[in-house]
């Protein structure tokens, strides 16, 4: 993967029906949609920091079930290196725990479009929503 050029991250989420907390945490009890929205919180003025945009949607299954996922979204970043940026930063770890107290089952793909005009048009994307 070239870390220079815009990546996108797939995330599809599915929430546990009750958080769960390490006592250490300190957390007060909740949901996982509701843990969720507590990362959600903390983790997109990370996400911004670096140059990255959430783009929340709802997801329609066109073919075969289509319940298995509470969540779905696409972030878009300027590039792969500011992806590992955020990522790797302590603060993103700090906030992390919310995730995984919320989430049952997850997948987060990266990608990286072959054509770097696809790329640009996500740049554009990105611009045109700040």
């Amino acid at each position: 993967m070239d870390l220079d050029r815009p990546v996108a991250m797939l995330n599809l989420i599915r929430f546990r029906e009750r958080a769960e907390y390490s006592p250490a945490d300190g957390e007060e009890p909740c949901t996982g949609a509701q843990a969720y929205e507590r990362y959600r919180e903390l983790v997109t003025p990370l996400v911004e920091a670096v140059g990255g945009k959430p783009m929340l949607s709802r997801m329609q299954s066109m073919i075969g079930e289509g319940d298995e996922w509470d969540l779905s979204f696409l972030v878009f970043y300027p590039s792969g290196r500011a992806f590992l940026s955020m990522v790797n930063d302590p603060s993103y770890h700090a906030v992390s725990h919310h995730r995984q107290a919320a989430v049952a089952d997850s997948r987060a793909t990266l990608m990286q479009f072959d054509d770097p005009a696809v790329g640009q048009i996500v740049a554009e994307i990105m611009a045109s929503q700040s």
